[in-house]
């Protein structure tokens, strides 16, 4: 049996950000509430999951800029407040750390943590070791839980979902 998320928890999943969008289905498919906070265009979840666009183009629903880094935590809020306990995915950081700084995404994924781990919900933060910055990860690998590398998230959902 594979890897379970556990509720309240924050993970970092390692490797190439291209998995996020299969870990994100699979959640949404299983019918966990997911939002999936990532810069990719054309994305889409089933009905039980949303997404989050991290764009610059300023004022578009469903998008938060990734200048204001600290509006991540009242979208997520929002989202848990409307949906419940659920799982968040997030596969922008390089976009994110581009337009705002290492130390204030840290900063802004603390408070991502602490609102997940409050409301019993769970964190899935992809980094690429090949081009994350290496502060940014060295933090990230102390404060989340390693996804072990050889889980296939795209796999059977039941093992995801504790």
């Amino acid at each position: 049996m594979g890897p379970r998320l556990v509720r309240g928890q924050g993970y970092l999943v390692l490797g190439p950000i291209d998995r996020a969008p299969g870990f994100a289905q699979v959640l949404a498919k299983a019918r966990e509430a997911t939002l999936w906070i990532t810069h990719r265009q054309g994305a889409s979840l089933p009905d039980s999951g949303e997404i989050l666009r991290v764009t610059t183009l300023d004022g578009a629903p469903g998008t938060v800029d990734p200048r204001r880094v600290k509006d991540l935590r009242a979208a997520v809020a929002r989202f848990l407040d409307a949906r419940g306990p659920g799982t968040i995915v997030l596969d922008c950081l390089d976009v994110l750390g581009a337009h705002g700084g290492p130390e204030r995404v840290v900063r802004a994924l603390e408070d991502l943590h602490e609102e997940v781990a409050l409301r019993g919900a769970v964190l899935a933060v992809f980094a690429d070791p090949e081009t994350a910055n290496p502060r940014m990860l060295a933090w990230l690998e102390r404060e989340f839980e390693i996804f072990p590398r050889a889980a296939d998230p795209r796999g059977d959902e039941a093992r995801l979902l504790a």
